[in-house]
């Protein structure tokens, strides 16, 4: 098992290879739409007709497919170990209380925080803080970040890293 997570980053590199900045936020933003898509159909299994039903929805382009299909695979495989560290970390708020479309933005992010040690935390939160703006309510930025700030002080610094 260990040996299959030291191998997705570099799943990961193969597809943000040459991507701006501005193509990877869009990519995450896409992983958090199917994120939510996946949340709202009440299942945390990946199907690939699903994910090539969204990706024709939204036309995504081959390397960001890849990136998006890379992240929610991940998503889906460690969602119960991604869900308890927002939970550690949302004081006061359960899983099932959260606005869906913050605990997608959050599972998203909180995927990379764990399995891609490569990107700066501070890439990881700016990104989450505009992805929130942008398709969240108005204090999903807010919400979001002090979360994730918690939650990379657990998986990042000092804490359990995996």
């Amino acid at each position: 098992m260990a040996d299959v997570e030291q191998q997705k980053p570099d799943l990961f590199a193969e597809f943000e290879k040459g991507l701006s900045p501005e193509e990877l936020r869009a990519a995450r933003r896409a992983a958090v739409q199917f994120a939510y898509a996946i949340d709202f159909a009440q299942t945390s299994i990946f199907s690939e007709r699903d994910f090539d039903s969204f990706v024709t929805q939204i036309e995504l382009s081959g390397r960001i497919k890849g990136f998006v299909h890379a992240i929610s695979v991940l998503v889906c495989e460690k969602r119960e170990e991604i869900d308890g560290h927002i939970e550690t970390c949302a004081r006061n708020w359960r899983i099932s209380r959260m606005a869906k479309v913050d605990l997608a933005i959050l599972r998203v992010c909180t995927c990379e925080l764990m399995f891609r040690s490569n990107v700066p935390l501070e890439v990881v939160l700016a990104d989450s803080a505009e992805i929130g703006k942008e398709i969240g309510a108005t204090g999903t930025s807010a919400f979001v970040n002090g979360v994730l700030d918690g939650v990379a002080k657990r998986v990042r610094i000092g804490g359990r890293s995996n």
